[in-house]
């Protein structure tokens, strides 16, 4: 007894780009410029002959095809496969080294190992047309597009992929894992720098042979953050990044000198900055929780302090106990709540505008901004419309409100009556 082998049939999906010559030469020989990207779809292999079926099998397993966002892309050549965060090299069935995080060195300039080989070839539109998971198909011997010239611009791509893996080995990277613990890797050859976003910008890197004197800033510039804070090296990763990836963004070529001077520079500037404008932050929130605590121990009220003693989030508690104490009739408004500019206040409120001025004097409780203000009150707010004095900061963080006039008979909220 026989039977038919079980199976299914297999629709081979593969995309290219047509380089900027074929391009113009099919505009020239037919007056119709097509697409520049294209996908040859071969929806059964029975069609063609056994030693081009055989052509198309060995190529797919060769290659990795997703569709995506309506777009089909290469995302795999052999070893070289694309990440969340950009293409890899497989060095072996655990690790792979991130094409990005690979440098040489070039006369005044470090380049990452894209740059590297762009330079080396005649054309580089090849290349980015594979990092695009497009090969790049050269000829066309006919109006149409047709395996054989498909098949050899897979030929070249995956020949370029082969060369890229080659050359994770022969450039300069930071040791496996390094990206983990600070966003910096540093020895006595290479300084690198790495986003903390995934997908974000790819690695900057400087090599001593590039530039030996720009090499030396930049460890000094990275020394200088660490005896600042290791807390920021990080950030300051970032910062260096996203900074050299502005000025890239231009057309103009930049020397390692030249991305110190105008890029890490301003990084470590921009960091310590941030990390006085962060410590300043810290300080006062410190400041708050001592005068807080010694407040509550002094004159808060039994449920007040039970509900510090015991953990419970208590500074709204703290907030209004202190105003009853030292700011009465004075509220905290909902987040609903709306405040405007007032026009043209009423005598009485500027008159109790002076009587908050001359209470603050007299109760000695600082440096307060007081204003007049309208609020517009939200549904179920504990406020109503109309003018009040307002006072910002109070405590150093909260702005709260005193209504000018009482509460109109036909404005309690139904929830209150």
């Amino acid at each position: 007894m026989t039977g038919g082998l079980v199976g299914a049939r297999i629709e081979v999906s593969l995309p290219v780009t047509l380089s900027r010559a074929t391009c113009r030469d099919a505009l020239v020989r037919t007056g119709w410029k097509p697409d520049p990207d294209q996908v040859l779809e071969i929806n059964d292999l029975t069609e063609l002959d056994v030693p081009e079926r055989e052509r198309v099998v060995d190529l797919w397993e060769r290659i990795d095809v997703q569709f995506e966002d309506g777009l089909f892309s290469v995302r795999g050549f052999d070893l070289l496969r694309q990440g969340v965060d950009g293409w890899h090299v497989a060095t072996s069935a655990e690790e792979s080294v991130d094409l990005h995080s690979v440098f040489f060195a070039s006369p005044g300039r470090t380049l990452r190992l894209t740059e590297w080989l762009g330079g080396q070839l005649d054309d580089d539109e090849e290349l980015w047309a594979l990092l695009n998971g497009a090969p790049v198909v050269r000829d066309l011997a006919t109006p149409e597009l047709t395996l054989e010239p498909v098949l050899d611009a897979y030929g070249r791509a995956l020949e370029l992929g082969r060369r890229l893996a080659e050359l994770v080995t022969e450039g300069e990277r930071a040791d496996a894992g390094w990206w983990f613990r600070s966003g910096t890797f540093v020895n006595d050859d290479l300084v690198v720098f790495e986003s903390s976003e995934v997908g974000g910008p790819p690695p900057v890197g400087f090599l001593r042979k590039s530039d030996p004197k720009a090499f030396q800033e930049v460890r000094d510039h990275l020394e200088a953050v660490r005896a600042t804070s290791e807390k920021l090296e990080t950030k300051f990763a970032d910062t260096v990044v996203a900074q050299v990836r502005r000025v890239r963004q231009t057309a103009r070529v930049f020397t390692d000198a030249e991305l110190v001077r105008n890029t890490v520079a301003a990084a470590v500037e921009m960091t310590e900055q941030e990390h006085a404008t962060d410590q300043a932050k810290a300080d006062r929130q410190g400041e708050y929780q001592a005068e807080r605590q010694r407040w509550i121990a002094q004159h808060a009220s039994r449920r007040l302090r039970l509900a510090a003693e015991r953990g419970y989030r208590h500074d709204g508690l703290y907030r209004d106990e202190r105003l009853a104490e030292e700011l009465p009739s004075f509220v905290a408004l909902g987040k609903q709540d709306e405040v405007k500019e007032l026009l043209n206040p009423t005598e009485e409120a500027l008159e109790l505008e002076s009587d908050v001025l001359q209470h603050i004097v007299d109760r000695e409780l600082g440096d307060l901004e007081v204003k007049l203000v309208w609020v517009t009150s939200s549904f179920k707010s504990a406020a109503w419309d109309g003018e009040h004095v307002q006072i910002r900061s109070f405590l150093g963080r909260h702005n709260v409100y005193r209504p000018v006039h009482d509460r109109p008979v036909d404005d309690i909220p139904f929830d209150r009556l």
